[in-house]
């Protein structure tokens, strides 16, 4: 019966990993560090790509936009939240889940 509880315990504590800075893309699974490459190979193509950018002003006060990543929307499925990828200078650098597939 230990055994059991144990193998649980194990199980909750790698699901909670996986909601934070992971995820599971079919059998292989992904997480914050991997690179865009990884994540395409192993996800597929996202459904959306949305450019992330700051807003920098200089001494002057002149306002310039840099574009620092990009944030993909992965669609994982029906009745499943898909998942918004940030990807920052070619690595993953955040994982959450967005809308829920309808």
């Amino acid at each position: 019966m230990k055994k059991i509880g144990l193998l649980l315990v194990g199980v909750l504590l790698s699901t909670s990993v996986l909601a934070e800075g992971a995820m599971r893309c079919g059998s292989s699974i992904i997480s914050v560090g991997d690179t865009k490459s990884e994540m395409l190979m192993k996800c597929g193509t996202p459904i959306s790509s949305d450019v992330k950018t700051t807003v920098t002003k200089n001494e002057n006060g002149s306002k310039s936009v840099i574009q620092t990543g990009e944030i993909f929307t992965m669609d994982m499925g029906k009745d499943k939240f898909m998942a918004l990828v940030t990807v920052e200078n070619g690595v993953i650098t955040h994982i959450e889940d967005g809308p829920r597939h309808e």
